[in-house]
C-alpha cells in the first residue's frame, strides 16, 4: 500500500477496519509504511 493514491489508501483502510483492525491501528500502520517510502 505504499505510494498509492488517496482513494486506494482509503479503500485499503476500510478493508482493514472491516477485517477487525481499529481505525487507529490502520492509521498507525499506514503512516509507518508511508514514512518508510519517503
Amino acid at each position: 500500500m505504499t505510494g498509492g493514491n488517496y482513494q486506494t489508501l482509503i479503500n485499503e483502510a476500510l478493508k482493514q477496519v472491516a477485517a477487525g483492525q481499529t481505525l487507529a491501528d490502520v492509521v498507525r500502520e499506514t503512516i509507518r509504511q508511508e514514512l518508510n517510502v519517503a
